[in-house]
C-alpha cells in the first residue's frame, strides 16, 4: 500500500501538471450519447470530429479506432437555453486540402460563443471569428469552398454570411434570410447557393453580391427541411426535401426547374436529410426522421432517378455490426441514424451516422455499417451481458465509481440513461448488468450502498427520472417521478426488487440517495419530492422517517451521508416550481426526527455536501445556483456559514481522505477546483477534460484516482 506521503506528492504533481501531459485515460463501456454532430475531413478520410449534447467534442484520428476527448478548456459545446451541459448544433467543418485544419462553433473556459479553428488535429483551438460577426448568433452551418479555402459561407437561425479570408472578417449575405440549412458553390460555374427553411433556395451569380431565390417548381412556396449538392468541373446537381409534401426535389440546372424524385422511397416515411458530396453530384443518400420509427438510408447513384435502402439493420442479419446498447436496449434505441448523420465531402462513400449512444461508419457507400465507439472483449457470439471496453469516446453522466470492498476486481458505474455497469477485472472490461431490474427503473442507477458484513450484497437506488439535481425540469413539483431499490446478493450480477407494494412511493417518488446504517443494517433512502423512508433490518416494510425534513413546501431530499460516529446527514435541493431555498439537515436517531444546520443562511440549489473526517462541525456545502453558486463552509456545526468559493453550477466538496486541508470542488459545468489550505485560496485542477465532474474516488492501494463526469463518462490518473 501506498504512504500518504506518496499519494499526496501524486496530488501535488496531478495539480501542478499540464493539460495535456495528465495521464487522464477513460474507462467504461463507451457511449457517445445524442443530439450529435459528426463529420470527416475530405483531406484525411480517418480524421473525425464529433459533439454530442453532454459537452463533450472529440476526435479521432484512425478512423474511429480510438477517440479522445478535445479538452474543454480548448473547446466546449455551446450552452442550451443559458445552462447546463452543452450541445454541438453547428456541425464542424475540415479545411478542404489540409489535413490537419478544422474549424467549429463553440466556446471555451474563457471565451464566448465564437467561431473556432484548429490546425492540429483538433488538440489545440484558437478564436477566429467572434459570435459578433454573426449578428450575435450562433451558427448553424459552415461551409467551405473547395478551389478556394479563403471563401466560407456560414448560417444562423437567421442569416447567411460569407468570409473571402479565410473565416477571419464577415459580411452577411443580403436578402438570404431565415434558418439556413446548407451551401454549395458550383465548380462548373461559380454560382454560390444558400438554403433556408422558409425560403428556400437563392443563388447568387456574382460572387455574393446579390442573391435571387430559385425555388422554381417547388412546392409550398419553396419551403425546404434539408438541402445539399454537388459539383463537377462540368455540371451541378442540387437536392432539398419539401416541406409541404415531405418529397425528395431534384435540380440540374441550377434551381431554375425542379423535381420531385421518389422512386424506391416509401412515401409514407418522413424524410429528414439529404446528403452529397462536393464533387459527385450524381450521388446523394436521405435517411429517414425518427418519428417514421423505421431505420432506412436510401441511395441514388442517378441524380435520384431510383433509390434503394443501403442500411438494414438487424441484430440476426442485416448489414449493420453493432455495439453492446442494441444488444442490452434494442436496436431501437441505437438503431436509426436520426441523431446525427454526414457524408465526406471528397468520398461519397464514406458516411457516419448516430444513434442513441451508437456511431456507425460506411467506407463503402452503405455496403455495411460498422459501430466505432466501443470494442468488443467477450468470448463467442455478441449478446446481451457480455463484455465491452470503450475506444475513448464516453458521452454518458456517471454518477458514481465504485471499487467493491470485498472483491477489489470488480468494479461497478452508476450511469444516467443506461443503469448500471459492472466490471470483474479491475475496470479493464465492462456489461451492463440489470438483470431483475424493473423495466421502468432501468434508465438510472445514482448510488449503491454495501453491506460489508456479507460480501456480494449491495443495494442501489433505481429510478426512471435521470440528471437529477442537476436538471431543473425534474425538480418540478409534481414531476412523474418512479423508482425504488433494489438489491444484490452476487456482486451486481442480478438484482431484487425490494420496495414494490413494500411501503416505497415508488410510482410518485424516485430514490436519489442510499445508505446502509452499519451499526444497526438499517437502510436508508432519499425519494425526491417525498421525503427519506427507513427500512430495519429484518423487515421488509419501509417506513417514512421525514419528520422535520422540509424547507417550506420543498421535499427534494436528495443526498444521505452517514459519518463516522453514526451521524445522519440529508440534502433538501431546489424545487423549480418556485421554492429555491434548500438545506442541510441531520437525523436526531433517538426521536426520528430531523433539523436544520443551514437554518441561518440561505443556500439556492444545494446540491452534494462532505463532512471534516476529524471535526464534525466543519462542514461544506455545494450550490448549483448560477447566480450563487459555489462552496459554502461552516466550523461551528451550522450556526455560521461562508462562501469560500464562487462558481456558477457548483456540485460536490470533496475532502481528500489523506488530507483533510485539502478540497477538491467540482461544477458541472465548469471544471473542478482544489483548496490546499481548507477553502482559503483555490486553484484549477487540471487533467479531467470534461467540463462536469462530479465525484471522484481515491483508491489508496493503487494511487489512482477516478473522477465521474456529468456526461463524460469515468476517468481515471
Amino acid at each position: 500500500m501506498k504512504s500518504k506521503a506518496i499519494t499526496a506528492l501524486l496530488f501535488a504533481l496531478a495539480a501542478t501538471a499540464s493539460v495535456f501531459a495528465a495521464p487522464w485515460v477513460n474507462e467504461g463501456i463507451g457511449n457517445g450519447a445524442g443530439a450529435q454532430v459528426i463529420a470527416m475531413s475530405p483531406a484525411d478520410p480517418k480524421f473525425f470530429i464529433y459533439g454530442n449534447d453532454m459537452a463533450g467534442v472529440f476526435t479521432s484520428i484512425d478512423g474511429g479506432a480510438s477517440w479522445r476527448m478535445v479538452d474543454w478548456k480548448q473547446l466546449n459545446s455551446i450552452k442550451y437555453q443559458g445552462r447546463g451541459n452543452g450541445i454541438f448544433y453547428c456541425t464542424p467543418v475540415f479545411h478542404p486540402t489540409d489535413p490537419n485544419t478544422v474549424f467549429a462553433f463553440g466556446r471555451n473556459r474563457t471565451t464566448a460563443d465564437a467561431l473556432f479553428t484548429s490546425t492540429d488535429k483538433g488538440v489545440t483551438w484558437s478564436v477566429l471569428a467572434p459570435k459578433s460577426q454573426f449578428g450575435n448568433s450562433n451558427l448553424i452551418s459552415i461551409y467551405i469552398d473547395r478551389a478556394n479555402a479563403k471563401f466560407m459561407l456560414a448560417g444562423t437561425a437567421a442569416n447567411a454570411y460569407q468570409s473571402t479570408n479565410g473565416g477571419s472578417t464577415w459580411m452577411v449575405c443580403p436578402t438570404v434570410a431565415g434558418k439556413v440549412l446548407g451551401f454549395l458553390v458550383d465548380q462548373s460555374t461559380g454560382s454560390y447557393f444558400a438554403a433556408t427553411e422558409d425560403g428556400g433556395i437563392y443563388r447568387s451569380d456574382n460572387r455574393g453580391v446579390t442573391w435571387t431565390k430559385k425555388n422554381g417548381t417547388l412546392p409550398g412556396g419553396g419551403a425546404i427541411t434539408s438541402f445539399a449538392g454537388g459539383s463537377t468541373a462540368g455540371s451541378a446537381a442540387i437536392y432539398c426535401i419539401a416541406t409541404s409534401n415531405g418529397d425528395v426535389y431534384h435540380s440540374s440546372d441550377r434551381g431554375e426547374n425542379w423535381s420531385s424524385v421518389m422512386t424506391g422511397i416509401d412515401s409514407a416515411l418522413h424524410l429528414q436529410k439529404v446528403l452529397v458530396a462536393d464533387d459527385l453530384p450524381t450521388t446523394a443518400y436521405v435517411n429517414v426522421a425518427e418519428r417514421s420509427n423505421s431505420y432506412n438510408i436510401y441511395k441514388t447513384t442517378n441524380s435520384g432517378a431510383r433509390w434503394t435502402n443501403v442500411y438494414s439493420p438487424s441484430l440476426s442479419g442485416g448489414n449493420v455490426q453493432f455495439g453492446y446498447k442494441a444488444y442490452e436496449w434494442g436496436i431501437g434505441q441505437s438503431g436509426p441514424l436520426t441523431q446525427g448523420i454526414n457524408i465526406n465531402p471528397a468520398d461519397a462513400n464514406q458516411l457516419i451516422g448516430c444513434g442513441y449512444g451508437e456511431i456507425f461508419l460506411t467506407t463503402n457507400g452503405g455496403g455495411d455499417w460498422n459501430q466505432i465507439y466501443t470494442n468488443y472483449a467477450d468470448s463467442g457470439v455478441k449478446a446481451a451481458g457480455k463484455r465491452w471496453v470503450t475506444r475513448g469516446l464516453d458521452g454518458m453522466t456517471t454518477w458514481f465509481y465504485y471499487i467493491d470492498p470485498a472483491r477489489r476486481s470488480y468494479r461497478y458505474g452508476c450511469y444516467s440513461d443506461t443503469g448500471f455497469k459492472r466490471s470483474t477485472d479491475g475496470g479493464a472490461t465492462w456489461s451492463d448488468s440489470m438483470t431483475g431490474v424493473p423495466t421502468a427503473w432501468r434508465n438510472t442507477f445514482y448510488e449503491v450502498a454495501f453491506d460489508l458484513d456479507t460480501p456480494g450484497t449491495i443495494y442501489a437506488a433505481a429510478a426512471r427520472t435521470h440528471d437529477i439535481p442537476l436538471n431543473s425540469t425534474y425538480l418540478a413539483k409534481g414531476y412523474a417521478y418512479a423508482g425504488g431499490v433494489v438489491k444484490s446478493a452476487d456482486f451486481g450480477a442480478t438484482w431484487t426488487d425490494i420496495s414494490t407494494g413494500k411501503g416505497l412511493p415508488v410510482t410518485t417518488a424516485a430514490p436519489r440517495s442510499i445508505i446502509l446504517d452499519p451499526s444497526d443494517k438499517a437502510l436508508y433512502v432519499a425519494m425526491i419530492g417525498d421525503g427519506v423512508y427507513k427500512l430495519i433490518s429484518g423487515s421488509t416494510t419501509w417506513q417514512r422517517c421525514s419528520s422535520g425534513l422540509a424547507v417550506g413546501a420543498n421535499k427534494n431530499v436528495c443526498t444521505l451521508k452517514r459519518y463516522k460516529d453514526g451521524t445522519i446527514y440529508c440534502s433538501i435541493t431546489f424545487n423549480s416550481t418556485g421554492v429555491q431555498k434548500g438545506g442541510l439537515f441531520k437525523l436526531n436517531k433517538d426521536e426520528q426526527t430531523w433539523s436544520e444546520i443551514t437554518a441561518s443562511t440561505s443556500i439556492l440549489w444545494p446540491t452534494e455536501f462532505d463532512i471534516d473526517p476529524v471535526d464534525p462541525n466543519i462542514i461544506y456545502v455545494g450550490s448549483g445556483s448560477n447566480a450563487q453558486g459555489g462552496c459554502f463552509k461552516t466550523m461551528n456545526g451550522g450556526a455560521s456559514w461562508t462562501k469560500i468559493l464562487s462558481v456558477p453550477a457548483g456540485y460536490a466538496p470533496i475532502i481528500d481522505p489523506s488530507d483533510r486541508n485539502r478540497i477538491f470542488f467540482t461544477s458541472f459545468e465548469n471544471g473542478m477546483q482544489v483548496s490546499n489550505d481548507a477553502g482559503m485560496t483555490w486553484t484549477d485542477y487540471p487533467g479531467v477534460p470534461h467540463s462536469g465532474p462530479l465525484h471522484m474516488l481515491f483508491d489508496r492501494e493503487s494511487g489512482s484516482t477516478f473522477v465521474t463526469t456529468f456526461g463524460g463518462g469515468i476517468w481515471r490518473d
